[in-house]
């Protein structure tokens, strides 16, 4: 059983080893012209297209710039044909009416398409052989439809594309079949693998995305920890600060207090030493009014002897012991005086 495609292109390698001519309807409204049609010759040095000179993907040559020099590049390049009537009920004209080819037996040729051209080039060679596919290809109708080698001829733009769409596919034996069947399951099961991966990849991603939330936060608060540490840290270089201005406020006032110490504690010495000397002081001069008050005493019995002795007259030693008795009475009120100015018992 052969590929569709092997169906439909088979009709053109065919008419490319086989036929000799190409005919081609000539369209033209007029009744007389109804059934004319144009042979053109093949050179015999021409190799078939199926043979490997019309390469696929690779583009024809460029034509003379004459388009006269040659009857192939002249029907090529769109140069009148010639035009042999041909009877309504012939099997050249059924032919034509129905696509396909005829023996160059059936028809004549004229003239002008028999005669072989001198020498033909590859250039021409290969436009005719060009001519002769293209030609078959739009005037082959296909023996069965086949939506897929449709498609393609559609899509096809260059005689590559066209060449390309109309081979078949090479078909493959049963252990490459077998082969491609268990490559496509391992695919399947590479691509399931894959998606496993990708799965657990996007899980694996979304997951360093959470870590990552989670670092930024946590470095987040470790600044905001330095920051408190480092304004607690100033803050204890201040109180620190404070403090050691307080402690150096407290030793110069322990200092002062201790000089203070120093100067009443020698306050107190210089005034038990006073108070000692007003003692010894205050005991001299009662000791002093003592014999002074005894003395007083005798004098007044000898002033009270004498003034019995001498009625009237002063002697004047006992004038001399008055002013005396009078100035001791001015000082013993002084020292009275000076005595409850300082606190002071004279009488004991």
């Amino acid at each position: 059983m052969r590929p569709a495609n092997q169906d439909a292109l088979s009709p053109f390698t065919e008419r490319c080893n086989v036929s000799q001519t190409v005919t081609v309807r000539h369209q033209n409204p007029t009744p007389h012209s109804a059934g004319a049609s144009v042979t053109v010759p093949r050179s015999p040095a021409a190799t078939p297209l199926a043979a490997g000179e019309g390469a696929e993907g690779s583009s024809p040559p460029t034509p003379p710039s004459s388009p006269g020099s040659s009857p192939v590049l002249a029907y090529l390049l769109g140069a009148t044909p010639a035009v042999v009537p041909t009877p309504p009920g012939s099997p050249t004209a059924h032919s034509i009416s129905v696509g396909c080819q005829t023996d160059p037996t059936d028809g004549d040729l004229p003239r002008s398409a028999q005669a072989e051209p001198s020498g033909p080039s590859s250039i021409e060679r290969q436009l005719l052989q060009l001519g002769h596919l293209v030609v078959g290809v739009t005037r082959q109708r296909p023996r069965r439809v086949d939506s897929v080698l449709d498609s393609r001829l559609e899509s096809a733009t260059d005689l590559g594309e066209i060449l390309s769409a109309a081979v078949a596919p090479a078909r493959l034996s049963l252990a490459e079949s077998e082969k491609i069947i268990s490559l496509r399951d391992e695919i399947a099961r590479l691509q399931a693998q894959c998606a496993d991966s990708e799965d657990r990849l996007h899980a694996e991603v979304q997951q360093r995305e959470k870590v990552e939330v989670f670092c930024a936060q946590g470095s987040s608060d470790r600044n905001q920890a330095i920051d408190t540490l480092r304004q607690l840290r100033q803050d204890n270089v201040a109180l620190t600060r404070h403090h050691n201005a307080a402690n150096a406020a407290l030793g110069h006032h322990a200092d002062i207090v201790a000089g203070v110490s120093v100067r009443a504690k020698a306050a107190e010495t210089s005034a038990a030493a006073a108070q000692r000397l007003i003692r010894k002081d205050r005991e001299r001069f009662k000791a002093g009014l003592v014999a002074y008050t005894a003395q007083l005493v005798k004098l007044r019995s000898d002033l009270a002897a004498s003034a019995q002795a001498s009625a009237g007259a002063v002697p004047a030693q006992l004038q001399a012991l008055q002013e005396e008795n009078a100035s001791l009475k001015r000082t013993n009120s002084v020292l009275r005086r000076h005595s409850a100015a300082h606190n002071l018992n004279v009488d004991t």
